[in-house]
């Protein structure tokens, strides 16, 4: 007996169309599984937030609050390694600048 499905001619005596056909459901239902687990996670988050802002807003204000003190404070810190870098780096270049007039001296 044949079959058209999705204007797909499966035969009975031909198994190669119907595995595609069997190969295209699965990951069809994979992809599925895969979106139905991250519209959980986002619905979590969703009711999560929606949580806070109802129940705690103080709390959430804060939390912001401390994460926006951390990343100057890190920026901060970032900043003063580049400068203590190229003043060191500056360091670097002065004393080999030095070494090379002495020896240039020396030479002399």
């Amino acid at each position: 007996m044949d079959a058209d499905v999705n204007g797909i001619d499966i035969d009975d005596d031909d198994d190669d169309d119907a595995d595609i056909f069997s190969i295209a459901n699965d990951r069809k239902s994979e992809d599925d599984d895969t979106l139905t687990g991250e519209d959980n996670v986002l619905s979590a988050v969703h009711t999560k937030r929606t949580a806070v802002n109802k129940d705690e807003p103080a709390e959430e204000f804060l939390l912001t609050r401390e994460a926006v003190v951390r990343f100057v404070q890190d920026s901060i810190a970032d900043a003063l390694d580049k400068q203590k870098e190229t003043q060191t780096n500056m360091e670097e270049q002065m004393f080999f600048h030095l070494m090379k007039e002495t020896l240039f001296l020396c030479l002399q």
